[in-house]
């Protein structure tokens, strides 16, 4: 018999393979950035895209 329930054993890993919001607005926020300081060569437009992409992660998150 099959079931869906799960322990883990003493030798597997008990981490969480689901990464942290923090880690997932960090990444968003430098992929927002990068091209921004590609295209335009501002550091500070690429610095206000990064904020507004982790001001709307943590927005989203908050709604999740």
């Amino acid at each position: 018999m099959h079931t869906t329930h799960h322990t883990p054993l003493p030798d597997e890993s008990t981490t969480s393979p689901v990464r942290s919001g923090a880690s997932i607005a960090l990444g968003a926020a430098a992929a927002a950035a990068a091209p921004a300081v590609v295209v335009t060569g501002s550091v500070l437009l690429a610095g206000v895209a990064a904020l507004a992409t982790l001001a709307c992660v943590a927005a989203a998150s908050m709604m999740i």
